[in-house]
């Protein structure tokens, strides 16, 4: 069949030959600082206590609203106790069930940035807590920054955050205080959104999520909690573009190969290839890395850009995040590894050697243990969201029977519940 050889030769065999060239050229020292690293195994036997963190997300539309069932899930293992009870313990913190008052929810992304505050505060209680006082590792399922310039027109009421927060009136006093040493130059004057916009009671999510993130470094650095976030699908590609330069340069005849045609420029093309082939970091060095290996640090730039306007120096209050591709088994897509560029490279390694011995236990899936099992815990199954919709009818049921609602009232509140959007299954079967 001719797809069938045009798929193996544009791009089985182009791909294979790719990846071989670049290992190859990494081995060398030609791809500048890229280095491949093994794991050392001696640090991954080590018997360690791990908290491992995710956060579930329930979304019950009412009314045409969506009240969230947000939950931060709290895995904590010790490594080696023989007692049940005492080896695994699981929490959720904290539990929010109910309609945010601010915020854009209009947009996609609204529970994302509910679920990342839950998370973020999550590891707070965590670091804070006595009862986690044993913990060396903290391992967040996904990233440690996102890129949150996408989440600029998010906000959120004061009172929101005390809800998210359960009242947390310390950490909030703290994150108030924080706007006099805001690096963001607004109108000439060193503050941000939330300073200008603090009569409203408005704050801005991104303003209190990258709070978040630095005092969750910062108290992890003093206490010597490594800490770092795994990414189960990561979809960038911003070292596979810079791979793809420096190939095109060394050989130009690689932009005949996966296009056909001779090379005109090395960043247009080197984009080309990538978009045409599908290409991403995890897909490359899957096929580069053996198990057990990782590449040398990167730092996170790509996370850093694309604030504008009021937020416009918005980066100057994000940390430093550095990241590396780890690849668990033979047979798996390697995996995003995330962590503070502050901490030390010994934490780093270590902890980088505890995510692929958590990894190994998984070895069809390929993914930290805990973090699966947190993220199973973590979820907000169907039967809860359907249990708060009916909870949310039967209160209006009760106001109806304490005479609090009229029957036109009720009638009103019965139609707004049940509408609905259309949907495929709703369509007749014939």
């Amino acid at each position: 069949m001719t797809v069938a050889a045009s798929v193996r030769k544009n791009f089985l065999d182009n791909t294979l030959d790719f990846a071989e060239l670049l290992r190859e050229q990494i081995k060398k020292g030609e791809m500048d600082g890229l280095v491949i690293h093994e794991s050392d195994l001696k640090l991954g036997k080590e018997q360690i206590t791990t908290c491992f963190i995710d956060g579930g997300v329930g979304e019950a539309e009412i009314f045409f609203r969506v009240p969230l069932i947000v939950r931060g899930g709290i895995f904590r293992i010790k490594e080696g106790e023989h007692d049940l009870q005492r080896r695994e313990t699981f929490e959720f913190f904290p539990v929010l069930i109910g309609n945010l008052e601010g915020g854009e929810k209009g947009r996609h992304d609204y529970s994302t940035v509910v679920r990342i505050i839950i998370e973020l505060c999550s590891i707070l209680r965590v670091l804070s807590e006595e009862k986690y006082k044993d913990v060396s590792l903290i391992m967040l399922h996904g990233p440690l920054l996102y890129r949150l310039s996408a989440y600029s027109p998010h906000w959120f009421y004061k009172k929101d955050i005390d809800v998210m927060t359960e009242g947390a009136d310390e950490l909030i006093q703290q994150f108030e205080e924080s706007f006099r040493d805001c690096p963001v130059v607004f109108g000439g004057q060193h503050h941000c959104w939330c300073y200008n916009h603090r009569s409203d009671n408005t704050l801005k999510a991104n303003c209190f999520i990258s709070f978040l993130l630095n005092m969750v470094i910062l108290v992890a650095q003093k206490r010597g909690v490594d800490l770092i976030g795994v990414v189960e699908r990561a979809e960038a590609t911003e070292i596979t573009h810079n791979i793809m330069v420096k190939a095109l340069k060394s050989d130009s005849g690689v932009t005949e190969k996966f296009l056909g045609r001779p090379l005109r420029n090395y960043e247009a093309d080197a984009e080309q290839i990538i978009r045409s082939t599908n290409y991403n970091d995890s897909f490359l060095f899957s096929l580069i890395l053996n198990p057990g290996e990782y590449i040398s640090f990167y730092d996170a730039k790509d996370r850093y850009s694309g604030f504008v306007g009021e937020l416009a120096d918005f980066e100057k209050k994000l940390p430093l995040i550095s990241y590396t591709y780890l690849k668990p088994v033979q047979n798996a897509l390697a995996i995003r590894v995330e962590f503070p560029t502050l901490q030390v490279p010994s934490a780093r390694i270590r902890a980088l050697c505890k995510t692929y011995e958590y990894s190994r236990l998984l070895p069809n899936y390929a993914f930290p243990v805990g973090l699966d099992i947190a993220d199973k815990f973590a979820k907000v199954p169907a039967w809860m969201v359907e249990a708060y919709k009916k909870y949310v009818l039967f209160n209006f049921g009760r106001l109806a029977i304490d005479q609090q609602l009229n029957q036109e009232e009720l009638e009103r509140v019965l139609l707004f519940y049940y509408l609905h959007q259309r949907e495929f299954n709703l369509r007749p079967k014939a």
